[in-house]
């Protein structure tokens, strides 16, 4: 019965029926792994960027308004440029997902679309180079079982796209050059140009190797591929000028890209490298060049259908056709893409997650070796029927446990970035939301942070949490009330991310001349030595809570603060249920700061004092009025010292040894 389905859709479809078969399977396939393996993104962090972007277009904008606080409303890779955000990526890719959700409702079916493209284009480059019809079909068939198809399909990424348009740059020009067809020609510089609009460097990437193929397989008709050229470079140039005019527009250089605009030092070349502003550059040396490109290289194989078996099969299929001209064009597309990328840091970036969602500067590879594993598919086919049989099962044997692995490891990365979702617990109110330990940047731990383009619009306005500064903001946007969104697991990306579980904590706002900070303190450490501290600044004060503490031991001691303009000589008692003793009042130190109420022990007060610090802390500003604000909840932090004696804070839950509130009988302002 399926056998006469198939029979009867064949001439419908025509001789390519198998081949819109497999282009069919590539787009389902990308629309199930979207939404049931990568349902809440993936841990690259270019994803909510590029939505962000392509949102920006599809609204008939290049840029984003930074509300006059651009500290809290960055997003992540955006640079920022008179008052407005825009984002360092060029706008080819971005322009795709925005006609998908404007066509389709879902910039997703961008992503589909893109992995259907890449296989008739496998399919045509392979018979454009010569290879017979029988494996250019095989090559589609290994590229659409490829992993690296399977896994960048569910991803919000422009690199299917870039290869799809490269292979098709590839085919138009081969066969433009072919049949002298001036309008192939063309068609190929636009292509090329599309790739200029979406990856600058790739479409370099991809003229060299094509370059170099033709300049070696007709050196004796240089004339002509001048010519030939000139056609190419006339369906280039109207791309080229329209991505240095949205240079012009975004970073005010024709020449200048938005990628350096955001961050100098984000560019090609070793040295000091860095990826944002206000983020830890490192040195990119030869070193981690070579270490970036070889782990690339070493997972690489995970990605192709057959997995490590495959680069033999492969490197058989190139040895036996070493003879062959076409394979100077596959093996020239092989080295373009490493030598080009060993120059970038990027490439010792990428290599710290290539084992989740491949060596993504390597993609274009793909597609080559997937028609040398075709070519030694069917040479051993031809040889003896049952061994290439034999060999293609083989092959699916070896794919299926890196594939599965790599579905199940990027699905439990998704799943533990659901819950970022949410912002429930707001009450339907207008609400303020500081992603707390956020960085300085929106979108790089929580990848839904997304503002709306008129940040006065929307139920949630999220900001990147700056301590201190968040108080300014709240008094900015009063009309909004402010919470803090947490999270209960470490932030960064790790090899088994748990499923966080994300609150929303409303925050109080206390103002007044004259505060009472209650401490509640145990001892979790069984040292005999407990130490209460107040810290400020350079200011700090230290209270003996007991020197016999057994570990559980719990203490009350209560702080009195006040702004520096209520007294500047005050004192006051603490009271405790220990005995203490020091200061009655503790002046404000700063204008805009933390107060940091912490404990330690020890063994003696001495050695109290050295051991690591654990702490709440509540930021402050001093107002001109007289009096502060104080900001809650506080926030625990671990304190450790540099070399240079310099208390460092790291976020941390210390609430099982010490916990704080401010007494209530005090003003609170209202939001």
């Amino acid at each position: 019965m399926l056998r006469g389905a198939v029979h009867r859709v064949r001439p419908l479809l025509g001789r390519h029926w198998l081949l819109l078969v497999l282009t069919a399977i590539a787009i389902v396939v990308s629309i199930i792994v979207r939404h049931e393996v990568f349902a809440a993104l993936s841990w690259n962090r270019d994803e909510p960027v590029y939505l962000w972007q392509a949102r920006l277009l599809r609204e008939g904008q290049f840029t984003a308004p930074a509300g006059g606080a651009p500290e809290f409303f960055r997003p992540w890779l955006a640079g920022l440029r008179d008052g407005a955000f825009f984002s360092q990526y060029t706008p080819g890719w971005p322009i795709m997902l925005a006609l998908a959700d404007f066509v389709f409702g879902s910039p997703g079916i961008a992503v589909a679309l893109a992995a259907g493209l890449v296989i008739p284009a496998t399919y045509a480059f392979a018979l454009e180079l010569g290879f017979e019809r029988r494996i250019a079909l095989v090559a589609a068939a290994v590229m659409t079982a490829s992993p690296i198809l399977i896994v960048q399909s569910g991803l919000y990424l422009g690199y299917l796209f870039s290869l799809g348009l490269g292979l098709w740059f590839g085919t138009a020009l081969l066969a433009g050059l072919r049949r002298s067809s001036v309008g192939l020609l063309v068609v190929a510089g636009a292509l090329v140009g599309v790739i200029f609009l979406t990856r600058p460097f790739d479409a370099v990437l991809w003229m060299l190797p094509f370059g170099v193929y033709l300049l070696i397989t007709r050196w004796s008709e240089v004339r002509s591929l001048v010519r030939s050229g000139l056609w190419v470079l006339a369906g280039l140039l109207p791309f080229l000028a329209l991505g240095l005019a949205y240079n012009r527009k975004i970073t005010g250089s024709f020449t200048e890209f938005p990628i350096t605009a955001t961050d100098p030092l984000d560019t090609f070349g070793f040295g000091v490298r860095r990826i944002m502003p206000l983020w830890t550059p490192i040195n990119f040396t030869v070193w981690r060049a070579i270490r970036g490109t070889g782990r690339n290289l070493v997972y690489l194989p995970q990605f192709l259908f057959g997995g490590y078996l495959s680069v033999v099969v492969a490197g058989g299929a190139l040895w036996f056709g070493r003879r062959d001209k076409r394979v100077i064009a596959l093996l020239a597309i092989g080295l373009a893409f490493p030598l080009g990328y060993f120059i970038f840091w990027g490439i010792y970036l990428s290599g710290a997650r290539v084992g989740l969602t491949g060596p993504i500067y390597y993609v274009p590879l793909f597609a080559p070796i997937s028609i040398l594993i075709a070519s030694g598919l069917v040479a051993v086919w031809r040889r003896r029927e049952r061994w290439g049989i034999a060999l293609a099962v083989v092959l699916v044997l070896g794919t299926v446990p890196f594939l599965f692995n790599q579905l199940h490891d990027n699905k439990r990365f998704s799943d533990a970035q659901a819950p970022w979702r949410e912002t429930t617990g707001t009450d339907g109110t207008r609400a303020l939301v500081f992603v707390e330990r956020s960085g300085p940047y929106l979108l790089h731990l929580n990848p839904f942070s997304s503002n709306p383009v008129d940040l006065d619009s929307g139920r949630v306005l999220f900001a990147a949490d700056r301590g201190p500064k968040n108080l300014e903001l709240i008094e900015r946007r009063s009309g909004r009330t402010p919470y803090f969104q947490s999270t209960d697991v470490k932030p960064g990306v790790t090899t088994n991310p748990p499923i966080p579980e994300i609150t929303m904590v409303p925050i109080e706002v206390f103002e007044g001349s004259t505060f009472v900070v209650h401490t509640t303190i145990t001892n979790t450490t069984g040292k005999p030595v407990v130490v209460a501290y107040l810290r400020d600044g350079t200011h700090y004060e230290t209270r003996v809570l007991d020197s016999n503490s057994r570990k559980g031991e719990t203490y009350e001691t209560d702080w009195v603060i006040e702004a520096p303009a209520a007294s500047a000589s005050a004192s006051a008692s603490a009271s405790a249920s220990a005995s203490a003793s020091g200061p009655d009042v503790s002046a404000l130190q700063r204008k805009l700061s933390n107060i940091a109420f912490g404990v330690q022990t020890g063994p003696d007060p001495d050695r109290a004092a050295q051991r690591p610090l654990l702490e709440q802390q509540i930021s402050y500003r001093v107002l001109d009025t007289g009096t502060a604000e104080l900001l809650v909840p506080a926030r625990g932090f671990r304190v450790h010292f540099d070399r240079k004696d310099r208390p460092v804070s790291r976020r941390k839950d210390v609430t099982a040894a010490i916990s704080v509130e401010v007494e209530e009988e005090h003003a609170k302002r209202a939001l």
